[in-house]
Parts: structure tokens; C-alpha cells; sequence
């Protein structure tokens, strides 16, 4: 089968959240939480004067690349605000949404019983959005808001901005000097602690959360997989585990939903446990046909191209770095986008040895979602790679800089980055939530 690097809509990877965590302090105490939600009071939909939230993101925002389509969007719900988030390019369900925004016009409409609505910025101009049924959207404020209603949205809307939030969520950590001690901290603090930050419509969320049980199935030294068992209350769309089926409770637990999730905890250098996909470790008990670059055609158009690209990453990296003093977010961007375009180069120019020691910490190296990508993408047969030099994707879906750790995400990969104290940005993990045979 092709091997590729498969590109699915990751609507319901809660046990994977992808955003910087804290850097803990070095202390005995578990690592503190970041709320990257926002709460500030917003003006009711009945003026006609709906203002954009005051406050700004706790994570710093990067700009649109020219030719990129971002969007900006947040929830107010009762008079608090959750976010603003923001997507560098809308996946399939937002831009449906975009492109239902401005349906057939209408009188300004009663509006005083709705208790929640999306405010979203896109291509310069600012929305709100009543997801009731027809949707209601407004563009513009005061004398010059135009109304305007659309069939069939609302329940989109929400799905929307639930992937979002969960997408930019602090990375969840555990702490423990075993693997039981870790993956207990994790489903009865770190997991709870995620669920605690979501707005209360989201898809993701969980009232009434309560830890059943748990159980290490697999362990070596800094690894483990495990699963945990809890109950809890949610609606009809839960996406983290609606592919599972829900029991319901019995006993104590009548009128709730259990639940078992199965997920693996990685430990770094900082003490801390940190999930990743489960499947990248079965990746490396894989076999895979290897690159054999003997018998390759290294004077074709294609490989020329690769090498080239190869040749050149060590100046285009000095050149990123220099610009991360000044534009942080483009820089980033940049060099995620380079080390992706290497993924492909490396097979295509018969360099599966190509040394990505030039992007990462020397710990990345050691960690699964290095070792697998390497693994799966990088030494197979140039024949099976599926992507084109001159255009790797629509990279990146989703980024966020806190402090001196970064994220750039897109569904099939995720890229976190670490700046050291010589302000030099490092690759210092990678995950790939969806690696398949």
C-alpha cells in the first residue's frame, strides 16, 4: 500500500491536545494548567452594539501568510467569552460556514432570548452569528448591521468551534515516578483539568466527570499505554468516544455514561508525562520496504529537486532564525513548513539518512513521533511517497506561540517546538495523529 502522509479531518482527538503546555516550575508539584479560554463580559445580542471580546487570547495569534485564508472566532455564552481562536485555513465544516454567512437578507430580527452566539473575523470584516434556527448572522454594528438568514448551520457552528478550542488547548501532563502513578495523575487530574476548561457546549465536554478505574497494559522505561475508565454526563454528540459506543450506568452511576479511553504517555527530560498517539510505537514494529538508493534514477527531475532542497536547508534555517526575532509566528511557520518539505525530499533524493538533527533537539530524536516518522515516511521508496515538492500542503491548519514554546499543526502532523536560551527555535516533538498502514 502507498505510504503517505494521510490527510483526515481530526474532529475528536481530545486525548491528543495540541497546544503548548506550561513550562512547569522545577518543582515537586504537578505541572500548573494553562486556561487559554477567556473570560469577559460581552455586551447581549439585543443592542445593536455587539462588541468583539476585550480581552486578548492567552496565546499569541499568528498573522494570515499572504494567499491564506484565516479566520478568527470566538463563543460568548452568558456573558462570558471563550477564545478567540484562530484557523490559518478553514477545514471542510468551516468553510461551509463561511460560505453560508451571508445568506438572504432580513429585517433586524428579535434576538433578546438568544443566550450564546459566535463572533468571527474573516477577510477583514467582523460577524456575529446567531445559531438559531434559521441561523441569523449580522455584518457590521449600529445603524449600518445588515441581517442576514441561513438554513441549517447551527449544529455546524458548534462542531466548529469545539474542534477549534480543543485544538488549541494546553498540551495535558502527568506526573509520577511510575507508570501507574503517571497514568492515575492524568485521568484523575490532567484529563478532568481539559474537560474543565471547555465551554459547556462543546462537543468534547463532560459534566460530572468521575474515575471509575485504570490499568497500565504496556510499560517500558518513560512509556506506557494504558486505559482509564470514568463517568460522566454528556450530550448526544461526544465525540471523543461516540465511535466507541456509551454504557450506561448502573447503581451510583444510573443516569450517567461510562466511558473506557486508551491512550500512551511518553516521559521527557522534564519529569512529565505527555501523551502522544498510541499507534506510534506500533509503527516502529513495523516492517516497511526500505529506500535503496542504488537503484534509483538520482539525475531525474523529481530527485534533482529533492537534493536540491536538502542542500540548501542549512541557510534557509539561519534565515528563519534571524526573522523569528522580529515576525516569531512567520518564522515558525516557515521552518515547520521546511522540515515537512524534507519529509518528502529525503526519499525522493535517496537521502533516507538525511540528518533532521539540523531542526530538533537531540531529545526529539529519541521520542516516538520522531522515530516513527522517520520509520514511515522518510526511509520507504521514493515510488511510495505522495506529496509534491514544489507544493507540500496546505500547511498549517492551526498555530500558537506561548512564551518559549510553539505549535504548528495540520491533522495528519503535529510540530512542537521549543525555543532555547541562544533564541534558537528546535523541533522538540512530533506526533502523528493519524499514522496508518
Amino acid at each position: 500500500m502507498k505510504k503517505r502522509l494521510i490527510l483526515l479531518l481530526a474532529t475528536a482527538l481530545l486525548l491528543t491536545a495540541c497546544a503548548p503546555h506550561d513550562q512547569p516550575e522545577q518543582t515537586d508539584a504537578a505541572p500548573s494548567q494553562t486556561v487559554t479560554t477567556t473570560a469577559s463580559t460581552s455586551v447581549p445580542p439585543t443592542s445593536q452594539a455587539t462588541k468583539a471580546p476585550t480581552q486578548a487570547p492567552t496565546e499569541t495569534q499568528a498573522p494570515a501568510p499572504v494567499g491564506w485564508l484565516a479566520v478568527r472566532l470566538s463563543l460568548v455564552y452568558e456573558g462570558t467569552v471563550y477564545g478567540p481562536y484562530t484557523r490559518l485555513k478553514p477545514d471542510t465544516n468551516l468553510q461551509g460556514c463561511l460560505d453560508s454567512l451571508q445568506g438572504v437578507e432580513i429585517e433586524a430580527p428579535d434576538l433578546s432570548g438568544v443566550t450564546y452566539w459566535y463572533e468571527l473575523t474573516w477577510q477583514g470584516e467582523n460577524w456575529t452569528v446567531y445559531p438559531t434556527e434559521p441561523v441569523v448572522t449580522r455584518r457590521g454594528e449600529g445603524e449600518d448591521a445588515v441581517y442576514y438568514s441561513t438554513e441549517g448551520y447551527s449544529r455546524v457552528y458548534r462542531i466548529v468551534f469545539s474542534t477549534l478550542e480543543n485544538e488549541c488547548q494546553p498540551r495535558v501532563t502527568a506526573a509520577g515516578d511510575t507508570p501507574e502513578a503517571a497514568l492515575e495523575d492524568y485521568a484523575a487530574n490532567g484529563y478532568p483539568a481539559l474537560l474543565a476548561r471547555l465551554n459547556p457546549l462543546s462537543t468534547n465536554a463532560c459534566r460530572d466527570y468521575e474515575l471509575l478505574g485504570y490499568q497500565v497494559t504496556y510499560s517500558e522505561d518513560g512509556y506506557l499505554e494504558g486505559s482509564f475508565t470514568f463517568s460522566g454526563i454528556v450530550d448526544e454528540e461526544f465525540f471523543p468516544f461516540s465511535l466507541e459506543g456509551l454504557d450506561l450506568g448502573m447503581g451510583e452511576q444510573e443516569g450517567k455514561n461510562v466511558f473506557t479511553g486508551t491512550l500512551a504517555l511518553e516521559r521527557h527530560e522534564d519529569g512529565y508525562w505527555y501523551p502522544i498517539p498510541i499507534h506510534e510505537r506500533e509503527a516502529l514494529g513495523r516492517d516497511y520496504q526500505s529506500n535503496d538508493p542504488a537503484s534509483m534514477d538520482l539525475t531525474a527531475p523529481e530527485a534533482v529537486q529533492a537534493a536540491q532542497l536538502l542542500d540548501g536547508v542549512p541557510a534557509e534555517l539561519r534565515a528563519y532564525q534571524t526573522l523569528s526575532a522580529d515576525d516569531p509566528q512567520q518564522a515558525l511557520i516557515n521552518i515547520a513548513g521546511l522540515f515537512r518539505s524534507c519529509v518528502l525530499a529525503a526519499p525522493l533524493a535517496g537521502q533516507p539518512d538525511f540528518d533532521f538533527g539540523v531542526f530538533c533537539t537531540p531529545e526529539a530524536l529519541t521520542r516516538y513521533g520522531m522515530r516513527s516518522l522517520i520509520h514511515r515516511y522518510v526511509n520507504i521508496p521514493a515510488s511510495w511517497v505522495d506529496g509534491n515538492l514544489s507544493d507540500p500542503g496546505s500547511f498549517p491548519d492551526v498555530f500558537l506561540i506561548q512564551g518559549d514554546q510553539a505549535i504548528v499543526s495540520e491533522n495528519d502532523i503535529t510540530i512542537y517546538f521549543l525555543r532555547g536560551a541562544d533564541g534558537v527555535w528546535r523541533v522538540d516533538d512530533v506526533t502523528l495523529p493519524w499514522i496508518l498502514s
